[in-house]
This record gives C-alpha cells, sequence and structure tokens, in this order.
C-alpha cells in the first residue's frame, strides 16, 4: 500500500513509518525544513518537504497515496504562540490536506488527534469518545476542531476518515518526557504533588502504533477511537517501575496539593519575566510546574477508557508497563540520554 505520513520526523510519526515501511508498504514522508530526518533515511521511505502551510508540497505529498496519517500539528500547548498558529495549522490544514486527498484519489485518511481535544473529566470518570469537549488550552481546542473538520468529512462519503485519539506516550525517541519524568528519576530522586495516587495514561509507543493502524485498517469512517495502554496507572506506580526498571533506589519527595498550587502560581509568574530554566522550558513556553501541570499529575483528571477501540476492534495492548519501560530505558541508555 501507497501510504503518506505527514510529521513523520516527529517521534510518533517516525515509529509509524518503522512499522510501515518494515510489513512493506511504500511510505511516504513529509517533513518540514530543519526536521531531523536521518533515522528516516535507512528505511527506504521517500522524502518530500514540505509545510502545512504550503499547498503545493501537500498537493506534491498526497498524490498517488492510497492512505494518509495525519500526525504534524503544532503538538503541545507553547503559550508564546498566539492562537491563531494553532488554528491555522491544526484545524485549516488538516481540511486543506481532506480536499487534497479527495481530490487525489486517497482511499482511506486517518487523523490522529490528542486526548487533550477532550480535556478534563469533569465528573472524576474516565474519559471516553463520547466525553464532552473540555479543553485546557488552544492545543486541545485546535486538535478536536480538527476531529470535528475529519467527521464532517466522513459524512460527504467522498472519503474515508478515521480518528484516533492519542494519551501521554512514550518510548525512544521521545525526549520531553525523557527529560522531565525519566532523567530525574535516574538520579534518584523525584517530587510528587500530592499523594502519587492520581491516575494517569502513559502509553508504550508500540501499543499506539498497534492501535493506529487497527483503526485504520477497522475502524468505521467518521468515528474516534482513543488508544492508550491496557489500563490507567497511578503517577506514582509509573515512576516507582521507572525506577525499578533503571535499578535505582527513588526518593519521593511528596508536596501537598496546597503547597503545590502555590508553587506553580508562583512559577507562572516568574516565566512571564525570566525566561530560563527552572522558570521556563522554551520547548513549552511555559514554566516546569504550572497549574495545568498539577491537573495532570496530581488529580485523577486526565485518564481514558479504550473500552470502544477493545470490543470494536479487537484492540489488545501487547506490551506492559514494565516491557515499554525496558526498552525505552535500554534506548535512552544506549543513545547517552541517561
Amino acid at each position: 500500500m501507497k501510504v503518506l505520513i505527514t510529521g513523520a520526523a516527529g517521534f510518533i510519526g517516525s515509529h509509524l513509518a518503522e512499522d510501515l515501511a518494515s510489513n512493506g508498504h511504500s511510505v511516504r514522508c513529509l517533513y518540514r525544513e530543519g526536521d531531523d530526518t536521518s533515522f528516516l533515511s535507512p528505511l527506504g521511505c521517500e522524502l518530500i518537504k514540505g509545510d502545512l502551510n504550503d499547498a503545493a508540497s501537500l498537493k506534491k505529498a498526497v498524490d498517488g497515496m492510497e492512505r494518509v496519517y495525519h500526525l504534524a500539528a503544532l503538538s503541545r500547548y507553547d503559550a508564546s504562540l498566539p492562537d491563531e498558529v494553532y488554528y491555522k495549522i491544526n484545524a485549516k490544514a488538516t481540511e486543506d490536506l481532506l480536499e487534497l486527498s479527495i481530490n487525489s484519489g486517497v482511499d482511506t485518511f486517518v487523523y490522529i488527534s490528542s486526548i487533550e481535544g477532550r480535556g478534563l473529566s469533569t465528573d472524576g470518570k474516565p474519559l471516553t469518545e463520547k466525553s464532552p469537549s473540555n479543553p485546557r488550552n488552544i492545543y486541545g481546542k485546535t486538535k478536536y476542531e480538527g476531529e470535528v473538520i475529519c467527521r464532517e468529512y466522513a459524512k460527504k462519503n467522498k472519503i474515508k476518515v478515521k480518528i484516533v485519539i492519542t494519551p501521554t506516550t512514550y518510548g525512544p525517541r521521545e525526549y520531553l518526557i525523557m527529560q522531565r519524568i525519566f532523567r530525574p528519576v535516574s538520579k534518584g530522586f523525584f517530587v510528587l504533588f500530592g499523594k502519587g495516587d492520581a491516575l494517569i495514561e502513559f502509553c508504550y509507543i508500540k501499543n499506539q502504533i498497534m492501535g493506529m493502524k487497527l483503526i485504520a485498517d477497522n475502524g468505521i469512517s467518521g468515528e474516534s477511537y482513543i488508544i492508550s495502554d491496557e489500563r490507567s496507572y497511578q503517577f506514582k506506580e509509573v515512576i516507582k517501575e521507572m525506577a525499578k526498571c533503571m535499578n535505582k533506589k527513588i526518593f519521593l519527595l511528596k508536596i501537598p496539593y496546597v503547597v503545590a498550587w502555590l508553587m506553580a502560581v508562583f512559577f507562572e509568574a516568574a516565566s512571564k519575566i525570566f525566561k530560563f530554566y527552572p522558570f521556563f522550558v522554551k520547548e513549552t513556553g511555559r514554566p516546569p510546574i504550572s497549574r495545568p501541570t498539577l491537573q495532570w499529575a496530581a488529580k485523577s483528571a486526565i485518564f481514558c477508557d479504550i473500552s470502544k477501540a477493545r470490543d470494536e476492534l479487537g484492540y489488545v495492548p501487547i506490551y506492559s508497563l514494565a516491557e515499554g519501560m525496558k526498552e525505552t530505558i535500554d534506548w535512552y541508555r544506549e543513545n547517552g540520554y541517561l
């Protein structure tokens, strides 16, 4: 099958390209100027330089393709970027690519969304595909807008459109989570906000890729499916398993939620003045400790239910937390990150 992957140089995109290419598919990768394509080149993929704002490069990318995996986006929330940039890239460009895909005869369009499009659980229950959109920021809002656009195109029956909803995903070649969680744990010390019993998603990349392909092959057009590990994890459970896989004794400093909240307010204020770590993280445009961080790490507010993918598509994650951790940590160590 001839497949286009947008955002192929990214973490999830590179793993998808690796999997599809190794299984005999003809893979075309759309990447931006400045992206690191060193991992893609040995895979035998066709590389096309382009941009979501450049219609000519998008047309060239989709020409002759049978399936499109649309991963390219402004991923994560960067407070330094204006909202209109998110709308232009995460929503409008998705519509433009859908139009070009229809005109080029693409059979199936797979849109990779984010659990941030659903945002926070308002009732303490796991988020599902039917949960109302309650995004925390413009990133989540525009990723959900991309879903709305995709469902509208699915109704037109001119192209099959499948939607994948991803949570926090980790694995080899992921660098932000590595810096925020893996590296501190490797030092034997980690700060927990609250008791550490908040439920979170921590999906291993190979489980995620398996789910994406299953949705592309068997998902119903216009439907969305959440893909994650077999179950949600307590935050402290993830940290302890990580330390175990590293053969490290871990000291967990537990900061009461009220104190953590005051710290978050302080760091948010300080980040407006001091544009350097530990007050400001340039990759995200916000401080390392913030109230949105507490919503994820200290409250069971962003965790989900994979029942739909399991019951309708037969999705069964094959990698456990321990197995995913081991492969990830081994790769970080082999490549000098830990």
